[in-house]
């Protein structure tokens, strides 16, 4: 384990990571370059991070947005002790971690863990990597509409982020099921099918309004809802 320091509001604070290697992985979301802000975005209430991994997206958007409730979503256990290290250094109660994911219905699954490539963790095997440079665990997902119910989030949600590593068209099916209204959506997709999958699914409620590639199968996608934009455009908010 390792550490190092970052601003956070009036703060300096210290972020934990498994090691060196993980840091300039890292450093695009505490930084803002992955989940850009949406400047029109007001009174922010609820936040669901699925795919937590460590903390940074829930560190960074409660340093944009410290009155709102975040629930973080992770199921890997290192990975889930290190981001209830970070969730103690921002205000207390603001941040609830829950050691699993979220899926369409309950299942454990094998999770394939790289030496050297915590970032590439994933469900899925990557292709290139020698076998003897992977672990494989089992991690446990929930049916993300059950927990919602549980945790009593019931229809509005300000910000969803979704970055879990092949499983983000089974979690997108799941919660489009639950007729939430959601204003912003970031997500990163692993295959390049799977954004113009996403983009067919989010088309009617949705507007794309920010793309980065970061290769030929994996970039980061902003969404706003259209109401919301409507609402804009006639001067609510």
């Amino acid at each position: 384990m390792t550490s190092f320091k970052i601003a956070h509001g009036n703060r300096i604070i210290d972020f934990f990571c498994r090691d060196a290697s993980e840091i300039d992985g890292l450093k695009p979301v505490l930084n803002g370059e992955s989940y850009p802000v949406i400047p029109f975005l007001r009174n922010v209430c609820c936040i669901i991070d699925i795919g937590a991994h460590v903390g940074s997206a829930a560190v960074y958007f409660n340093s944009l947005y410290p009155e709102a409730d975040i629930f973080s979503f992770e199921p890997d256990d290192e990975s889930f002790s290190l981001l209830v290290m970070n969730s103690k250094q921002i205000e207390q109660g603001k941040l609830r971690p829950f050691n699993f994911g979220l899926f369409n219905h309950d299942v454990e699954l094998p999770f394939y863990q790289y030496s050297g490539c915590a970032l590439g963790n994933s469900i899925c095997q990557i292709e290139g990597f020698p076998e003897d440079s992977c672990t494989i665990t089992k991690i446990k997902l929930r049916k993300l509409l059950s927990v919602f119910m549980d945790l009593s989030i019931n229809t509005n949600i300000d910000i969803l982020k979704i970055d879990t590593e092949g499983c983000e068209i089974n979690i997108l099916s799941e919660v489009l099921c639950g007729n939430y209204n959601i204003k912003i959506l970031y997500i990163e997709y692993h295959a390049e099918y799977f954004r113009d999958i996403i983009n067919k699914m989010l088309f009617p409620t949705h507007v794309l309004w920010h793309v980065n590639i970061l290769n030929y199968h994996r970039g980061e996608l902003v969404y706003v809802n259209r109401q919301f934009v409507s609402n804009l455009a006639t001067g609510g908010c």
